[in-house]
């Protein structure tokens, strides 16, 4: 079920329930093809970071989705920095905290298709704060993501 909402306006969970309502949450990157969007280059170190982040996701919505720019209806595949390969179906959002704390951004795992392939430039705080977050699997990020698991 793809939705469009400008980024970094109020983000509405459809999929985690009450687990948003302590938090000032935001959304990045829910893109459609009937809105411009901002594109252009991202530091590779920040794409490689949203890589780690899409592939170690927070949230399951339960239903497949679709990328809402090219309209594809079976799983988008995308290769990795590394040359891994993963298919993404939209059934998965991260959370990513900001770097002053004060809020958090919600993004469907269809961000990083939106980077790499529609070379979508996410707004540059969000980009600072995928640089600076604590990846998962560390302490950090797990006392972070705690809510959401």
């Amino acid at each position: 079920m793809s939705k469009f909402i400008p980024d970094l306006h109020d983000y509405s969970p459809y999929s985690s329930g009450d687990r948003d309502k302590d938090f000032n949450v935001v959304a990045i990157g829910w893109l459609s093809s009937e809105h411009p969007y901002n594109v252009g280059y991202v530091p590779s170190e920040f794409r490689t970071r949203l890589e780690i982040f899409c592939s170690d996701p927070l949230i399951m919505n339960f239903a497949v989705d679709i990328c809402p720019i090219c309209q594809r209806l079976e799983a988008v595949t995308i290769e990795l920095s590394s040359g891994e390969k993963i298919s993404l179906y939209g059934t998965y959002e991260i959370r990513i905290p900001s770097q002053d704390g004060k809020k958090v951004y919600a993004a469907s795992d269809f961000i990083i298709h939106h980077v790499v392939v529609h070379h979508y430039k996410p707004p540059q705080e969000f980009i600072d704060s995928v640089l600076a977050a604590p990846l998962p699997g560390t302490p950090e990020f797990e006392a972070f993501a705690k809510p959401w698991k």
